[in-house]
């Protein structure tokens, strides 16, 4: 059992050997004494403990993307901030912040209540989950085990201590749990208590997706606001996750919490890599020559004005001497992302759509996101994409009525990855007896017979009528668009919906190679007021295509071949009119 001096103790301190061989890999590493010990890669970010004490914010939390170091940063509060048997000072005593007196002189002298709740993303019902979470609890109840051989604590409080420790309290105990071990700590240390959480959404998150948010929510309010609102025994307290879930749903049982989202500037730098970070790291291991490629797949996260690389990202590259690869995929599974590309409602379906195609789509980011609302709430869609990394700002976010306005975009080619994983998944779904690539090979090789025979096959197999509900017709020109964007994105470029000739045209699809034919879709719907069958329908389209011009952004990008098609639909029946031509309008 681990015991405590009494106060009157002499503190032992340690000193660290001299450092001369080269620095081991730190992946999946994140407890920052094991990491400056063991000679692990570290990137010195201990000037956010600078940061975080300046501000003077009694209750800060801090969403960031997964794999951006919240739970080393966390580890970091720890070894310096508390009070242990032996003295944690030799960690930090060639770091950035043992540069400043003041600051040596806090090290090591709180009492710390550390807690992560990562380890409940995984619970199947909110039985389990509930288990789960009292595991934690007793887990950090036993690290303190020392105040039960005390005489600080009283008969009633010692029952409370044990009865945690032995998995047995009552709901009202877990629930003031958070409250009650800092009030323990504070009166044996005579002083107030630091508490970090770390991962405070997972167990949420978890929750939504398995449909229990109801009791996780109710019990998430109860402890922390008992454990941090009006807790006179609270000196600071720390909360990292990777979504602002909204006041509403958390936030309103606290006093005044300051959030510090991907919109502030205020420890911008302090999670994930800066270019200058990243220059350095690569030096050490001879790999300076990768940078321009590392900028590309790792880099382009905005956070504050800062730009920011992917930690995890980086030092895989790095421990793989080099090798590109999407590692943050395999960090975490894409449940929350997944339903938001593929079931979104056509709205959203066609700003993602844009992104993916390499635009921007200027959007309002709500304070927070309230999970449960998540399929009725269009802009909490927005709200996840971007505090989880999956997007980014393009530019300095905009208030309109104090809400932000920002332009969004894909950070870099590893989370374009991800977005061309998961339409391959759903098209390879939908296309269940039918190569996806062949159906889009036949249709940029000008090839209509066999394009329309496989997707009207296609249309007939997988396609709801609610798909194609003349309300939302968008719904088809997704099936187009994404499948471009899965499949021929190294070799074509996409438009849609963009200025061209004398209008917009609904889908450009553009060859590398000039030398290749370019396409011109427009889609219709059939209406019976302006056309007497689907065929003229689908000639009303075509006919829009050349009265418009629609051909002449590729003509002026140097393309002489243009396949102009349109396809007019009526529930799951699909008509197809084509003409090919070269510049000048001659007919192929």
């Amino acid at each position: 059992m681990r015991r405590l001096p009494h106060k009157k103790q002499s503190i032992r301190e340690e000193k660290l050997p001299p450092v001369t061989e080269k620095r081991r890999s730190s992946i999946s590493v994140d407890d920052f004494k094991k990491i400056i010990e063991g000679n692990y890669v570290y990137v010195d970010k201990t000037s956010f403990i600078q940061e975080l004490w300046e501000s003077g914010v009694d209750v800060s939390v801090i969403p960031r993307p997964r794999r951006f170091g919240k739970t080393l940063n966390m580890s970091t509060l720890r070894y310096f901030f508390e009070k242990s048997e032996t003295s944690n000072a030799h960690l930090f005593t060639n770091l950035k912040i043992w540069g400043i007196p003041k600051f040596r002189e806090l090290q090591g002298t709180f009492p710390v209540i550390f807690l992560t709740l990562k380890g409940l993303k995984n619970a199947l019902d909110w039985k389990s989950a509930l288990k789960k979470m009292q595991l934690v609890i007793a887990e950090e109840y036993s690290r303190h085990d020392y105040l039960l051989s005390s005489n600080s604590l009283k008969p009633i409080e010692k029952q409370y201590f044990q009865d945690v420790i032995n998995g047995t309290a009552s709901k009202e105990v877990y629930a003031n749990s958070l409250k009650y071990l800092s009030q323990y700590l504070s009166d044996f240390y005579k002083k107030r208590v630091i508490i970090l959480i770390d991962e405070y959404d997972a167990p949420l998150i978890n929750a939504h997706l398995r449909n229990f948010y109801d009791p996780m929510i109710s019990f998430m309010q109860d402890w922390l606001g008992e454990g941090l609102k009006g807790n006179s025994y609270l000196e600071r307290s720390v909360v990292t996750g990777i979504l602002r879930v909204t006041k509403e749903d958390l936030f309103s049982t606290l006093n005044n919490p300051k959030i510090y989202t991907v919109l502030q500037d205020l420890f911008a730098d302090k999670f994930g890599f800066l270019e200058e970070e990243v220059c350095a790291l690569l030096a050490e291991y001879g790999l300076t020559d990768k940078l321009e490629e590392i900028r590309y797949w790792y880099n382009g996260y905005r956070i504050g004005t800062k730009t920011i690389y992917n930690p995890w990202s980086v030092i895989n590259c790095i421990d793989s001497d080099g090798e590109l690869d999407p590692y943050w995929i395999n960090t975490g599974n894409t449940d929350l992302l997944e339903p938001l590309i593929t079931k979104g409602d056509a709205s959203v379906k066609s700003e993602l759509t844009k992104i993916i195609a390499g635009e921007e789509s200027i959007q309002e980011i709500p304070e927070g996101t309230t999970l449960s609302a998540l399929t009725d709430d269009g802009s909490s869609v927005w709200n996840i994409l971007l505090y989880s990394g999956y997007l980014t700002l393009a530019a300095p976010p905009v208030k309109e009525a104090g809400v932000p306005k920002c332009s969004l975009r894909i950070p870099n080619h590893e989370v374009y990855c991800i977005y061309k994983q998961i339409i391959e998944h759903w098209l390879n779904k939908k296309f269940t007896n039918q190569n996806p690539l062949k159906v889009l090979r036949s249709l940029v090789e000008g090839d209509i017979t066999t394009f329309s025979k496989l997707f009207t096959d296609f249309m007939l197999q997988t396609m709801s009528f609610h798909d194609l509900a003349e309300s939302e017709p968008e719904r088809l020109y997704h099936v187009i668009v994404l499948s471009r964007l899965a499949y021929l994105f190294e070799t074509h470029e996409l438009k849609s919906n963009r200025e061209s000739g004398l209008g917009r045209s609904d889908i450009l699809i553009i060859p590398k190679d000039t030398s290749q034919l370019g396409v011109v879709i427009e889609i219709k719907i059939f209406d019976p007021k302006e056309d007497k069958n689907l065929n003229s329908t689908a000639a009303r389209g075509l006919k829009q295509i050349e009265q418009k011009k629609y051909v002449q952004e590729l003509y002026s990008k140097g393309i002489n071949k243009v396949l102009m098609l349109c396809m007019a639909f009526r529930g799951k029946e699909v008509t197809f009119k084509h003409k090919e031509i070269a510049q000048h309008g001659r007919t192929l």
